[in-house]
C-alpha cells in the first residue's frame, strides 16, 4: 500500500518510483554533498545573504510558487515551470534516488540529513577561518559575512525542517471489515508509508527525531523571531545575538 513495487525506489521530489541500479545511483550521494558545499561557498563568495534584495526576491517567488508545482504542470503543461520546484528552501526536491530499495522513511531521513549538513557547513567554514588564521589567504570575509550568511541558511532550513517535521507527523486511518464480528477495525498509520503503524516500529525513529528537531530549532526559532527584541532587552545581552537579531529580523 503506497508502496514501490520490487526493483523500483522512491526518489526525491517526487511520489513517483524510480529505478536506482547501478554505481552512479550511490554516486550521487557525493554530488549531494559536493552541491551543499558549493552552495554555501556561493553565498559567502557573492553575498547572496538574505539582507541583499535578489536572494529574497528568488526565495519569495520559488517558495510561493512550489505548492502550485504539479498544478501548473497538469493545466498549462509549461515545462520550464519546473523553476519554481527548485529552491535552496525546498532542499532535496531534485527527481533521484540514491539506491536500490530507498523507501519513504528513508528518503524522509534523508530530507533531515540535508539543511543540518548545511549548517554545519556554516559552522566549521567560520570556525576555521577563526582557528588556522585564514586571513593570509585573504578571505576575511568570512568573518564579516558569517552572521548574514548564517541567517540566510537558518530560513532556508528552517523552511525544509517544517515541511520534513509536518510529513512525518502525518497520519492516516485504513479501516478493515471484520466479517466475524460484523464491525470495522480502524488501524493509524503513517500516511506516506502506509506499511508502517503510526509511532510504532521504524517511525517511532521517524517520530523522536521531528520532536528533536521541532524542539531544539523550530520552536526556539520562532520564540526568537516573536520576542527576539524583548530577548535582547531583558535576557540576552551578547553583541553577536544583537547582530544575528538585526540580520535576521532584516
Amino acid at each position: 500500500c503506497s508502496e514501490c513495487r520490487s526493483g523500483y525506489s522512491s526518489g526525491f521530489g517526487t511520489f513517483v518510483c524510480r529505478i536506482c541500479k547501478g554505481p552512479w545511483y550511490i554516486l550521487q550521494i557525493i554530488i549531494w554533498l559536493l552541491a551543499g558545499l558549493i552552495l554555501v561557498s556561493v553565498i559567502f563568495l557573492f553575498n547572496l545573504t538574505i539582507v541583499q534584495g535578489a536572494i529574497n526576491g528568488i526565495s519569495i517567488y520559488t517558495d510561493s510558487m512550489y505548492p502550485y508545482y504539479y498544478l501548473i504542470i497538469k493545466h498549462t503543461g509549461f515545462e520550464y515551470s519546473h523553476i519554481t520546484k527548485y529552491s535552496p528552501s525546498n532542499g532535496l526536491v531534485f527527481n533521484a534516488c540514491f539506491y536500490d530499495g530507498m523507501d519513504e522513511f528513508e528518503k524522509n531521513i534523508f530530507c533531515f540529513i540535508f539543511p543540518s549538513y548545511l549548517l554545519l557547513l556554516v559552522v566549521f567554514i567560520v570556525i576555521g577561518a577563526h582557528k588556522f588564521n585564514l586571513r593570509i589567504f585573504k578571505v576575511e570575509f568570512i568573518a564579516k559575512r558569517a552572521v548574514p550568511v548564517l541567517a540566510t541558511l537558518i530560513v532556508f532550513t528552517y523552511i525544509s525542517f517544517v515541511a520534513v517535521v509536518t510529513k512525518s507527523f502525518s497520519f492516516s486511518s485504513i479501516f478493515t471489515f471484520d466479517p466475524q464480528t460484523n464491525t470495522y477495525n480502524e488501524e493509524t498509520v503513517w500516511l506516506y508509508q502506509p506499511s508502517l503503524k503510526y509511532f510504532q516500529g521504524k517511525h517511532i525513529a521517524l517520530g523522536v527525531l521531528s520532536a528533536v528537531v521541532a524542539v531544539i530549532y523550530l520552536i526556539p526559532l520562532i520564540i526568537i523571531t516573536v520576542f527576539g527584541d524583548l530577548l535582547r532587552r531583558n535576557c540576552i545581552r551578547s553583541l553577536w545575538f544583537s547582530h544575528f537579531l538585526d540580520v535576521f529580523h532584516g
